[in-house]
Formats: structure tokens, C-alpha cells, sequence
């Protein structure tokens, strides 16, 4: 496959499908969902090991300053304030409005591999329920593994000693696992969104390209993002007290473009396959 090939066949796939107005409506509905979602995600751990909450809500420190400010105190006051009947509730409402930005993703990516007929509505929501919890647990491995880790580590020396090699393959884990669950997790959203109609057969392999750069991508551009931000953003004195929320529709803003350019990624990658184009150079 050329990457001039590859070029023209993803710009005439992002000119079909409305991308940017796309990223737009799924920031929408991701903005709803990311409240109940870390409140659950506290309450959860609230429950298995209280005292690692506070490492979480440094963990966020990734994101836009801006950003956390507006999370910080919503969350700090919820660990406080954490018990069964709030778990409960934060459950249902992340698993609601969590599914429904991702049914909509669903459908995008369904689109980008040509399918025009949806699942049923009983398959969509189950699917909608299930890539939710999906992705919920994807961040609660990216979370442990840094704030777990140490104990899992310390546990691990009790066992077998403290040896050079055993640190250098646990920091190696640490963070390389986080990355093949998030990876693993959008080929199989990439994989499951389109429906039977879709005539060519499409695999997890065919999914891994654009699950590699969507899980790729997420974490430069948030970095990239965040530095942007903190450095030479000036929402602040653009926006005044909603600087905040701008910085936070812009971040899922791009999430968003970036899981959608991932589908698109993949269904290039099948159709040029299919059309006897794909050559690995």
C-alpha cells in the first residue's frame, strides 16, 4: 500500500462523512458522560482501597489545568460523600449516558464500512451497555496501573525477592498492558459496530490498524493538548470562568475526531485490501 494511495483514499472518507460536524456530536454526548463516569469509577475504589482515591484525582493531571479545576472539586467533594446508594445511582446514570455517546460512535463507525442497515434496537443498546463497560474497565486498568502498581509490585517482591530484572519487566508491564487493553478494546468496537449487512468480512486484524492509531493518537494529542493549554492557551482571559468548559468540549472534541478517524483508518485499510491495492512496502 502506498501512502499516497492510503492518503486519498482517508481524505475522500472524512469529505463523505461530515467528520468534524461528527466529532462535534459525540463531544456532545461524551460531556454528559464523563461525570457519572469518574464518580463511579471513585466510588469503586472507594470501596476496594479508599486511600488510593487521591491518587486517581492526581492522575487527571494530564488533562488541561483548566479542565481540572472544573473536575477536581465535583470529585473531591463526591469522595466524601461515597456510599452504596451513590454507587448505585452513578452506575446507572454512566451506564445511560455513557451508552448513548457510544451507540452513537457505533453507528459512525458502522457508517464509515459502508453498512446502511443497523443492528436492532435490542442488539444496539446491548452492544451500546456492553462497549461501555468496555471502555470503563479499559480506565480502570490505566488507573491501576499506576495506582495499584506499586502494590502489586511490592507484593510481587515479597514473593520472589527484589531483583534488577524483575523492576525493569514491571516498569516494562506497567506500561505496556494498559496499551494492548486499550488497543484490544476499539478493535473489538471497530469490529462489532457495523451489522451483517456489511457484504465484505471484516476480523480483528483488519480492526488493529485503526485501533493502533486511535490509542496512539489519543495519548499524543492529550498530552500535546495539555501542554498547549497550560503553556500557551489563553482561554482564561478569552473566556473568563468558562475557559474551563471550553477546554473541556475542545479535549472531547478531539477524543472524539480521533475514534472516529480510527474506524476510518481501518475501512480504508479492508477496502484497498479488497480491491487487490494493499501491497506492505
Amino acid at each position: 500500500m502506498t501512502i499516497k494511495i492510503f492518503l486519498k483514499a482517508m481524505i475522500e472518507k472524512v469529505q463523505q462523512n461530515d467528520l468534524f460536524n461528527i466529532g462535534a456530536m459525540l463531544a456532545y454526548y461524551l460531556l454528559f458522560s464523563i461525570f457519572p463516569f469518574l464518580i463511579f469509577l471513585l466510588n469503586i475504589v472507594g470501596l476496594i482501597a479508599a486511600e488510593y482515591q487521591q491518587d486517581i484525582l492526581e492522575l487527571l493531571q494530564v488533562l488541561p489545568k483548566n479542565v481540572v479545576e472544573i473536575i477536581n472539586p465535583i470529585l473531591t467533594s463526591m469522595i466524601h460523600s461515597s456510599s452504596g446508594t451513590l454507587l448505585s445511582v452513578s452506575l446507572l446514570v454512566a451506564l445511560w449516558a455513557g451508552s448513548k455517546g457510544i451507540i452513537k460512535l457505533m453507528g459512525e463507525v458502522s457508517r464509515a464500512f459502508g453498512s446502511t442497515k443497523p443492528h436492532s434496537f435490542l442488539v444496539t443498546r446491548a452492544l451500546g451497555l456492553l462497549f461501555t463497560l468496555a471502555l470503563s474497565a479499559m480506565m480502570v486498568v490505566l488507573v491501576s496501573a499506576n495506582v495499584f502498581g506499586d502494590i502489586i509490585y511490592h507484593y510481587v517482591v515479597s514473593l520472589v525477592g527484589e531483583k534488577e530484572l524483575l523492576v525493569e519487566v514491571f516498569h516494562l508491564l506497567r506500561g505496556i498492558v494498559p496499551f494492548l487493553v486499550m488497543v484490544i478494546i476499539f478493535a473489538l468496537l471497530y469490529r462489532f459496530s457495523p451489522s451483517a449487512d456489511v457484504k465484505r468480512k471484516i476480523t480483528i486484524i483488519d480492526m488493529l490498524p485503526g485501533a493502533l492509531f486511535t490509542s496512539v493518537s489519543w495519548v499524543v494529542i492529550t498530552n500535546a493538548f495539555s501542554f498547549y493549554v497550560n503553556n500557551f492557551g489563553r482561554y482564561d482571559a478569552t473566556y473568563g470562568s468558562l475557559g474551563g468548559i471550553i477546554v473541556l468540549l475542545l479535549w472531547l472534541y478531539l477524543s472524539s475526531i480521533v475514534m472516529v478517524l480510527g474506524a476510518y483508518v481501518s475501512s480504508v485499510y479492508v477496502d484497498l485490501k479488497e480491491q487487490d491495492k494493499l501491497e506492505i512496502k
